[in-house]
């Protein structure tokens, strides 16, 4: 497409996807067709020059109408997935706003980032991280300028925010995905420039701290769970694709800083990533296998295939990335030996996805470092198919090697691994078995993939070349072996065959034997394909000896179908084997009368139960027709006998199947002659293939792919010669069928109807040669073009009709006969006499046969296959399409799309040519008078009485019209009629609604304004109480519903657009005045239908014989397609009127629900064109760059009495303030209007004045109040009772629009309902009516609400204190309905009534406390900072009743006490310039200095206590040193000590599993030691609760600066003096704490860390030992590797040092013990300590050992000869020594003579092997 055309089409669609009034269905497809035009990232540039550009608010608008949809807009559910597509274009678009978009975007949203909102701020982010570019260096804020700490600031300044947000909130996988997503895109945008993304060290262990969370590893005492203390579920991470990404756009080469100026790139990224492969290596080993492990191999995959991507792109001579910051070789392989070891314990994974991603990992290795990578491939391929007692491994190996085979091969990769390609093929053979399905497609998988780019061709006696090394020679002498080789592995394949079972061949696709069979012909096109012609000839021998010897039923098609492919080199090598041999069976079978017997197709099904005497005529006859598939000119040698042999069948076969597959020849033989398709598929072009030479050293240039940009197809192009053969049978045949048949109706209307034997035979016949005609139908089809008719209908698109002049007419050229050609005509007058005959035939049966299913069946598919088939059917096209994404997924690498196989690269040309096939039916057809007619038949065979031809013709029409725009309205409306016609019988009805059903029909009627007013009109009707037809009825209108979204009339295009458009198409003035005039009016003749609809829908809901459901459903329509900017029709709001008091409760609930749609109408539109006297109260005020916000005022006004500036937001300004915010003044006196009526109203409609007056009127009565209170205080018939939100909304907008109209009729009501505190049903709609009573009182003046107050508050107060288990959660939801995004101060009164109770600590009743701190935490959740005037006074009081008696109360408090800790700290920037520049200089949180004494860094997150709770946790913990003092009778009973500390855990559990992290690590330094005190304490439960406790703590996240702190304070627990039950609670805290934060700690705090577990080792207590030794083996796994030899000989010293403790009579004499008298010895129990540090020397070198489970490093098997020595020393040391060696025989027995043996001498190996080597049985 030119440029400026791609340009001005791109901009036009851009502007139509974001109209404000557009419909989402529009818009998504106009930001379809743009995401398309601008997928192509190399047009950027030319695309700016053209002077392309994106405003990102309009988009932002479309998206925000789905996400944070306003009151007056309504959001269907169909919605969110148009909304999708305009997210996509978003992300195409983002790369073209302007510089100054991100200042603009970051600006609009960073006010609304508050974690107390976790899920606002999700969808916030997941927004402004979308909009964000980071293709261009964004315009800086204004505070930037002549700022000195802004000169820190990195070109994308926003980086710091990312992180300073991201450190707010841990745990949350989205913010997650969101934040990790931007900051991979702008890795790998700017990794030519990272300092412009300002990369830290410690950013980089940020992100790897995250994505070892994500990986959510089980480790530590948490056994079965990841890291995040959650259930493992395996599922796809979509966070690892970016954390992968991440990393390998952010691995730099070392260098000085003088190469890139003051800033150097990060170049911890590559170590960061060996430590983390390193500490989880043993996760991958199949063994280890859990639900993390498909996650592990996709992490993999993704890192792997992003490496090789980066790699490729910086190869490229156009790369614009400085030298010095590219990969270089030894990055590269650094990184390939790093993964491959994962890499292949993956392979053998029990996880088939892991198994998936393990290959494709390999394999992208394999094109990084083949050296390294493909000879360990080899080293577990060979013995794995040698061994076939090992399945799973030899599985796994055949599935690797379908991947990897190709590098494997490919000469310029890898020159020696073609040796082994012979050797390969031949241990897979065994692999082909129908017992085992797995395998043998695994097998031939990799047969297939290994031939793609090896010609299978013998060489062994060719020329020398003088450059032939060893490896050419082996690999030019292996070839001799093919030949036995392809024979081999045809009788594999035949005994495949003979092995299917009977029932193969059914229509189930989905069966294993149906796969198998496919990839069978698969791998045997691609032999076929790649063998030379001698070896060609030796493989068609024996399939023709196959074919000739053997009939198996069930394998007909299967042998059909490889007959079809194997020609594919040489179609006349084909034809010589195949036609005569399967020609003489034919007519030999004939002559013996096989198919001589009729039969319908339901008695010879499936085929491979046909009688034994049709049995071999089947299987010689599609035989036969795939011979002649594909054969192109070489079949006019055979002219004779094909045609003598296709006139034997059609003449003398009877049988169903021989009928179909006779007229199936004919189709083939046409398709043969005149189609374009590819007749060479090989892996190099036919010039090559022909060329000795190249063919005599093809095998040093195996593995070559074949270039997209440069390579040649050889296609069919028909001659002359092979279409007049084609035209001639096509003649013939047509003409012989058509006698045929009329003679056949002229005879069928003679025979009378009791004829039964007669009429049977004919219906026989009718069948048999409409079989054929379909054949012929396919065949003219194909050959001339749609759009070559005679009778053209005109078509009535209004455009087209205004403006004539420019319509552009151009049909693709797809290989058509030319109408220059001398048969066109004869093709064409064939057709049409076809399409003649096809309507006088259902005219024939229609009038004469219409009991006739059989023949009428073939009728219905012959009439669709004339009108819609191209040459190609559609799932014909589909697989092909399937079949090449999936070979091309097991061949292609990243960044190499261009190279491919050839194979592939001609596929895809073929699919191209394919695809216009079918374009040329879909989007070229013009519509015809017979296609009309024809069409019109199927029409009236959709509606007969016969289900078997209503379902058929159904489908067939569906697929038939589909280019016919104007047909498909034609028939839509006439099914319609059909529908409502009193007229119509069941059975038409029943038709009508099965097509109502359909996609085409539900499709249309959700997109077309006209049809959906049909659609609506028809499918309310009544229909009868047949229960079939109710169903039916009801499914349609629920899939209509659930799909259905907004239908714009008159939609406004703006000028500039149209100026736009005319300039560039050059439309002409008139033109476009006719075409505005058009729609004009087509959209008044839209609205004239609305009106009508309405009519219609009200008569019917207001009919009295109306079914309720009609009604409801009539209701339910009609506001889906209700138009609110309209006025509002009187008779409409009657009918809802009414209906909201009916007695019928679905009619009523859709009723409710309109009538709160109505009456936002009208607030909408009195804004915009009536009266709306609440606007004088509504400021947006836009302040000055230099203005200040107070924020302390702020809070201290959100609970003042203060009537001006209400702000009804509790989430903006806790992070920055915006520049433009909405503030309300509450009304005044003055504001109620004396005169009283409508015209005092808030809100007023003068259009729809009627409408508002009625409904005044009706709420104005106190019967209707009563009415609607009585409906809604009914227990409800479903059991459960829930809060009506419908009802809250419909109070709330009548008291918006009415205010206190109907004060005095409610409140009587409402006080008799709440009357009975156990009448749940009563005390929920009392909820309901004040809910919304109180929320809709938003813009009453202050004396209307202080009269509402004086009723609302008593009742409520008394309410929720009389509340019981059953009510409280209404009236908990009634705090919620009237607090979300409410300022304070409009419903203070019930605050100030919620914050005045006092908790009793003396109270008998748990329920009454714990719902009082209930109902605080409501409020405190939904008004969070904003209440916060009231946390000094709430925090006393809370802290007052800590050590309260009820479990239920402590529970709640704990939570409550957290909430509001966290709600203390509040950044509140005074705009986002300010939090952007506080960001800057704390680099995100990641500054050295961030948390030291003096730093004043500001929107850090706190690790200090907040002024306000720090005092009253001081106190708390000292008072609990206190009460853990106080002596308890034998230690029984609760405590204070014990109520306290469960309180306080209640609130650490609460802060952990809150996101937030405002608070959460503020008072660690106090809890943490409390917390293993707790463990200490003789109270069982709190012992229980602490260490569940402890787990909890090992997984919290912390900032990367806090890890080391936090560490040392459990390192000097684990060395202060405590019971041993507490250290083997401490330990595994630590353990887990390492793994998690590894990445965050630096050597040195490694170091310590080490050695303080080591000196655990020394505990006198076994457990400890034990537990430390286990710790230890970790610890090192994850350690430098410098530590491994400090350990080693440490532990080795101690072990010579301690040889007396070898045995107990060595053992010196104790110097621990003291003799006192005659009493036992002090310390007797105890082992000897030279036991002990032996014991613990023999621990650290198994913690050596164990730490490297399934490898052999240099230093270990000198360990193992160490730890020999001990085996028999005393226990315990013994008895770990022997559990050493037995761990370590389990867990490198697999790999144990392939590498393990390697490492060891043969003196090692003989002094270990008793120990490591399992003993005979019959030793």
């Amino acid at each position: 497409m030119p440029l400026k055309d791609r340009c001005f089409l791109a901009n036009t669609l851009v502007a139509l996807a974001s109209q404000p009034e557009a419909d989402m269905s529009q818009a998504h497809v106009f930001a379809s067709v743009a995401v398309r035009l601008l997928k192509k990232k190399d047009l950027d540039k030319d695309l700016i020059k053209q002077g392309f550009a994106v405003d990102w608010k309009p988009l932002w608008e479309q998206v925000r109408r789905c996400i944070f949809p306003r009151g007056k807009e309504r959001v269907f559910s169909a919605d969110s997935a148009y909304a999708n597509e305009i997210i996509k274009l978003i992300r195409e678009c983002r790369r073209f706003f302007p510089v100054s978009a991100t200042l603009e975007i970051l600006e609009e949203f960073l006010p609304d980032m508050n974690p107390h909102n976790l899920i606002h701020m999700q969808r916030v982010a997941d927004v402004w991280t979308r909009l964000l570019p980071t293709n261009q260096i964004p315009t800086a804020p204004k505070s930037f300028q002549g700022s000195s700490a802004a000169v820190e600031a990195p070109g994308f300044y926003w980086v710091p925010t990312v992180f300073s947000l991201w450190s707010f909130v841990t745990g949350n996988s989205d913010l997650d995905l969101y934040f990790l997503g931007l900051l991979a895109r702008l890795a790998e945008d700017q990794s030519g420039k990272p300092e412009l993304a300002g990369w830290t060290d410690d950013m980089i262990s940020t992100v790897f701290a995250l994505g070892l969370r994500d990986l959510d590893l089980p480790v530590g005492s948490g056994a079965g769970q990841g890291m995040g203390g959650r259930q493992s579920r395996g599922s796809k991470s979509k966070i690892l694709p970016y954390f992968a990404r991440f990393i390998v756009y952010t691995i730099y080469p070392e260098q000085s800083n003088a190469t890139t100026g003051s800033y150097s790139p990060p170049k911890t990224s590559l170590a960061q990533l060996q430590t983390l492969l390193q500490a989880t290596e043993t996760y991958f080993h199949p063994s280890n296998f859990g639900a993390w492990s498909s996650k592990l191999s996709n992490f993999l995959h993704n890192l792997v295939n992003e490496f090789l991507k980066r790699w490729r792109q910086e190869s490229k001579p156009d790369c614009t990335t400085p030298t010095e910051l590219r990969l270089t070789p030894e990055i590269r392989r650094a990184f390939v030996e790093s993964v491959h070891v994962c890499a292949f314990l993956a392979m053998f994974s029990k996880d088939p996805r892991a198994v998936s991603d393990a290959n494709s990992t390999i394999k992208l290795l394999a094109y990084l470092e083949p050296e390294i990578v493909l000879p360990k491939v080899l080293d577990r391929v060979f013995p794995a198919l040698e061994n076939l007692t090992e399945t799973h491994r030899t599985q796994a190996c055949l599935s690797n090697l379908g991947i990897t085979i190709l590098p494997i091969v490919n000469r310029s990769l890898f020159p020696s691994g073609a040796r082994n390609f012979v050797d390969l093929l031949n241990l897979a053979l065994p692999g082909i078995d129908m017992n085992d399905p797995m395998k043998t497609s695994s097998t031939l998988v990799f047969i297939s993939s290994a031939f793609l780019a090896v010609p299978l061709a013998n060489v062994s006696n060719s020329m020398v070349d003088d450059d032939e090394n060893e490896d050419d020679r082996e690999v030019r002498l292996s070839t001799a072996a093919l030949e036995e080789w392809i024979l081999l592995f045809l009788d594999r394949i035949y005994v495949l065959f003979e092995n299917l079972p009977q029932i193969f061949g059914s229509s189930n696709e989905n069966t294993m034997e149906n796969v198998i069979v496919s990839m069978a012909s698969y791998a045997l096109q691609i032999i076929f394909q790649q063998a030379s012609l001698e070896l060609q000839n030796i493989a068609l021998k024996s399939l023709a000896k196959f074919v000739s010897t053997t009939v198996i039923p069930s394998a007909t098609k299967a042998v059909g179908k490889i007959i079809s492919i194997c020609g594919a080199g040489s179609p006349s090598l084909k034809l010589r084997h195949f036609l005569p041999l399967t020609s003489a069976r034919i007519k030999e079978e004939l002559a013996g009368h096989a198919s001589s017997k009729p039969s319908l197709p339901q008695s010879s099904f499936p085929f491979s139960f046909a009688s034994l005497s049709d049995a071999s005529l089947h299987w010689n006859q599609y035989a036969f027709l795939n011979a002649i598939v594909g054969s192109g000119d070489a079949l006019l040698e055979h002219k004779k006998l094909v045609s003598s042999t296709i006139e034997d069948m059609v003449l003398q076969c009877r049988s169903y199947r021989g009928v179909k597959w006779a007229a199936m020849s004919i189709g083939a033989v046409v398709q043969s002659c005149t189609a374009i398709y590819p007749r060479d598929f090989r892996s190099v072009p036919k010039s090559l293939w022909e060329d000795p030479a190249y063919m005599s050293s093809s095998y040093k240039r195996w593995g070559e792919f074949g270039d997209s940009k440069n390579f040649d197809v050889d296609w069919h192009i028909p001659s002359d010669d092979e279409i007049t053969f084609a035209v001639e049978m096509t003649a013939k045949y047509t003409n012989m069928t058509l006698e045929h048949l009329s003679q056949l109706m002229k005879s069928s209307q003679e025979t009378a109807s009791s004829a039964s034997d007669t009429r049977r035979e004919q219906s026989f016949e009718f069948s048999r040669w409409i079989i054929i005609l379909r054949s012929l139908s396919a065949s003219v089809s194909s050959m001339v073009a749609p759009w070559d008719d005679m009778s053209p209908v005109t078509d009535d698109r209004s455009f087209e009709l205004a403006c004539p002049e420019h319509i552009i007419t151009v049909h693709p050229n797809c290989g058509f006969l030319s109408s220059a050609n001398p048969h066109h005509a004869q093709v064409v007058q064939l057709r049409h006499s076809i399409g003649e005959m096809l309507i006088q035939l259902v005219t024939h049966f229609q009038t004469h046969r219409e009991d006739d299913i059989g023949p009428m069946k073939q009728l219905v598919k012959t009439i669709s296959k004339l009108v819609s088939f191209r040459g190609v059917k559609a799932a014909a096209l589909a697989n092909m399409i399937n079949g090449y994404k999936y070979v091309k997924s097991t061949s292609k690498t990243i960044e190499n799309d261009k190279m491919l196989p050839r194979f592939l690269l001609v596929k895809r040309a073929q699919i191209l040519h394919l695809h216009r096939r079918r374009f040329a039916f879909s989007h070229a057809t013009p519509l015809t008078v017979q296609a009309q007619q024809l069409m019109t038949c199927l029409f009236d065979l959709s509606i007969s009485r016969y289900s078997e031809i209503r379902m058929l013709s159904q489908a067939a029409l569906a697929h038939s019209m589909v280019p016919f725009e104007t047909l498909k309205k034609k028939f839509f409306k006439a099914y319609l009629e059909k529908l409502v016609s009193p007229d119509s019988s069941e059975h038409v009805v029943k038709a009508c609604l099965h097509v109502c059903n359909t996609g085409i029909v539900q499709d249309m009627a959700r997109r077309d304004v006209d049809c959906s007013y049909l659609f609506i009109r028809a499918i309310c009707r009544p229909f009868g109480d047949k229960p079939s037809i109710q169903e039916l009825v009801r499914n349609i209108f629920m899939s209509y519903l659930g799909n259905v979204s907004q239908l714009s009339i008159g939609l406004a295009v703006p000028a500039a657009l149209k100026a736009s458009v005319r300039q560039h198409t050059e439309l002409d003035i008139e033109s476009l005045r006719r075409g505005e005039a058009s729609l004009s009016q087509s959209n008044q003749d839209l609205l004239k239908a609305y009106s009508e609809l309405l009519t219609d829908m009200l008569n019917l809901i207001q009919t009295p014989s109306t079914h309720w459901r009609a009604r409801a459903m009539a209701v339910n329509l009609l506001e889906a397609t209700w138009r609110p900017h309209d006025p509002q029709p009187l008779n409409l709001t009657t009918v809802i009127l009414e209906g909201v008091v009916s007695s019928h409760p679905t009619f009523r609930d859709v009723c409710l629900t309109m009538l709160v749609r109505i009456l936002r109408g009208f607030k909408a539109r009195a804004r915009v064109s009536g009266v709306d006297r609440t606007k004088a109260f509504r400021t947006e005020a836009v302040r000055p760059d230099t203005s200040v916000i107070n924020t302390d005022q702020y809070l201290a006004d959100s609970v003042s009495s203060k009537t001006t500036d209400l702000h009804d937001s509790s989430i903006v300004g806790w992070y920055c303030w915006p520049q433009k915010s909405k503030f309300y003044n509450q009304p005044d006196a003055s504001f109620d209007l004396t005169s009283g009526g409508i015209e005092g109203l808030p809100y007023t409609d003068t259009q729809s004045k009627d409408s508002v007056e009625a409904i005044y009127t009706a709420i104005s009565t106190l019967e209707f109040w009563t009415k609607l209170s009585s409906y809604h205080a009914l227990e409800s018939s479903k059991g459960a009772e829930f809060f009506n939100t419908e009802l809250f909304k419909l109070v709330r907008a009548l008291a918006c629009q009415y205010e206190d109209a109907f004060c005095e009729h409610i409140r009587p009501i409402v006080e008799e309902l709440v009357r009975d505190p156990k009448e749940k049903s009563k005390q929920r709609a009392a909820a309901e009516f004040l809910a919304g009573l109180v929320r809709g009182s938003k813009n009453w003046s202050t004396a209307k609400l202080a009269k509402l107050w004086s009723w609302v508050v008593p009742i409520v107060s008394g309410a929720i204190q009389a509340s019981t288990t059953e009510t409280a959660r209404f009236w908990i939801e009634f705090l919620n309905s009237i607090s979300v995004n409410r300022d304070p101060r409009r419903v203070l009164p019930i605050i100030d009534v919620v914050f005045k109770w006092k908790l009793d600590p003396t109270s008998q009743s748990f329920f009454m406390e714990s719902k009082k701190l209930t109902f605080m935490k409501v409020i405190v959740s939904h008004f969070k900072w904003r209440v916060s005037a009231y946390f000094p006074t709430l925090l006393q009081d809370l802290f007052s009743v800590v050590r309260h008696p009820y479990q239920q109360v402590r529970d709640v408090l704990g939570v409550l006490l957290n909430e509001i800790t966290q709600l203390l700290w509040t950044p509140s920037a005074n705009n986002v310039s300010d939090v952007l520049l506080w960001n800057v200089q704390s680099q995100g949180g990641h500054r050295a200095d961030v948390y030291t004494a003096n730093s004043n860094l500001k929107g850090v997150v706190p690790v200090e206590p907040h002024p306000i709770s720090k005092p009253l946790f001081e106190k708390l913990f000292a008072d609990m040193q206190q009460w853990r003092q106080v002596v308890r009778t034998n230690n029984v009973g609760p405590s204070d000590y014990g109520n306290a500390s469960k309180t306080l855990l209640a609130c650490m559990v609460a802060s952990i599993a809150f996101p937030c992290n405002t608070a959460k690590y503020t008072f660690l330094d106090y809890e943490v030691p409390e917390l293993f005190r707790m463990i200490e304490f003789e109270d069982s439960d709190l012992q229980a609760a602490a260490s569940a406790m402890t787990v909890l703590y090992a997984h919290v996240t912390f900032p990367v600066r806090r890890v080391p702190h936090v560490i040392q304070q459990v390192l000097d627990i684990l060395s202060s003096e405590m019971k041993w039950q507490v250290k083997v609670k401490v330990i595994p805290v630590l353990q887990v704490m390492f793994f998690r934060n590894m990445h965050c700690l630096s050597s040195e705090m490694k170091l310590v860390i080490l050695e303080t577990v080591a000196a655990l080792l020394d505990d006198v207590q076994v457990e400890v030992r034990t537990l430390a030794g286990a710790t230890l083996a970790g610890l090192i796994r994850c350690s430098e590797r410098d530590s491994i030899q400090t350990l080693k000989v440490k532990f080795e010293g101690v072990l010579k040092a301690t040889k007396a403790a070898k045995k107990k009579n060595t053992l010196p004499a104790r110097t621990d013990v003291v003799a006192t008298g005659g009493s036992p010895a002090i310390g007797s129990t105890r082992p000897h300590p030279l036991i002990v540090k032996r014991h613990a020397a023999v621990i650290g070198l198994s913690s050596l050992v164990l730490s490297f489970p399934y490898e052999v490093p240099a230093w270990l098997p000198e360990v193992l000869i160490t730890l020999s020595s001990c085996v028999s020393d005393q226990a315990p040391i013994g008895a770990t020594v022997s559990k050493t060696f037995a761990d370590f025989r389990r867990t490198h027995q697999d790999n144990w003579k392939e590498e393990g043996m390697k490492a060891f001498t043969e003196d090692q190996i003989s002094i270990l092997s008793d120990l490591l080597i399992s003993s005979s049985y019959y030793a």
